[in-house]
């Protein structure tokens, strides 16, 4: 598998903070269920997955998500993108 930009690195399978974003808000409660229980879909992964940094007024979500995990969920048809946090992925905030 050829590595998937702002993912990180496939070789790495620790649990690391994803920010998940969504096409559509409306679909937020659903999906926060559907990631959040055990089971899913087939795009979603079979645990119950750690929720970071729910923002309800957003579609952005943060989970804690493996590489393949977070590569998988990109094909699930309610989700925009999947990027690794900024600070994992080497940029540094500024203080």
């Amino acid at each position: 598998m050829d590595p998937i930009p702002h993912l990180g690195n496939p070789e790495d399978q620790s649990l690391k903070e994803y920010i998940v974003t969504l096409k559509d808000i409306n679909d937020s409660k659903e999906f926060y269920n559907d990631m959040e229980e055990i089971g899913g879909n087939i795009y979603l992964p079979k645990r119950a997955v750690e929720c970071v940094d729910r923002r309800p007024i957003s579609r952005n979500t943060h989970y804690m998500l493996t590489y393949d995990e977070a590569a998988q969920i990109k094909n699930d048809s309610r989700v925009l993108t999947v990027e690794l946090n900024p600070a994992d992925l080497g940029f540094i905030r500024g203080t």
